[in-house]
């Protein structure tokens, strides 16, 4: 009687199956990851040399993956090493410029005045953020601005789940006090 064939896929089609999850991984990521890495306080171009850092470094380390399900966080994690890396090595070789939103504003036209109340709300939300202790303010930027979940936080920055649920409660509660003190009611 011949032998049933094998489940196990041969190790070719193991990588194309790898590389094909890995393609779809960065389709579905590389945006979030330059948004973070934009809201981290770096340029756009620093951002794009980051992320295609990260990817390069990522596909690399493909065999260190644990599971698929966590890799969106594993992924961020690398990215998040890279800026740090990449920040350390810059560190005092270039003035620092101010980001867009710290610029004066512009004249505004009278039919203008909402976009600019919004615009304020924003800016005052982002000086909210920034005043959060660590990790609070990546925690916070992870999971609503890239939309992370907590699994995925947790696995970017290398701390457990529960530790991450709270930083992210701390955060909210800190944040909503610190808007509330600052007159923005609908936090």
């Amino acid at each position: 009687m011949p032998s049933a064939p094998s489940r196990d896929p041969s190790p070719r089609a193991r990588s194309d199956e790898t590389r094909r999850r890995f393609a779809a991984l960065v389709l579905e990521s590389r945006v979030a990851l330059v948004a973070y890495l934009l809201h981290r306080g770096t340029d756009r171009d620093r951002a794009e040399d980051c992320v295609q850092e990260a990817l390069v470094r990522a596909y690399g380390s493909l065999p260190s993956l644990e599971s698929w399900e966590t890799a969106r966080g594993w992924l961020f994690g690398i990215a998040r090493h890279v800026f740090l890396d990449d920040t350390r090595r810059r560190a005092g070789t270039r003035r620092v410029e101010p980001m867009e939103s710290e610029a004066a504003p512009a004249a505004v036209e009278p039919d203008a005045d909402r976009a600019l109340d919004g615009k304020r709300i924003s800016q005052t939300v982002a000086r909210a953020v920034e005043r959060l202790e660590p990790p609070k303010p990546e925690i916070l930027q992870l999971h609503y601005g890239a939309g992370l979940l907590v699994e995925e936080i947790a696995e970017a920055l290398g701390m457990p789940e529960a530790t991450v649920k709270t930083h992210l409660r701390r955060a909210r509660m800190a944040l909503r006090k610190q808007l509330v003190c600052e007159g923005v009611h609908h936090a």
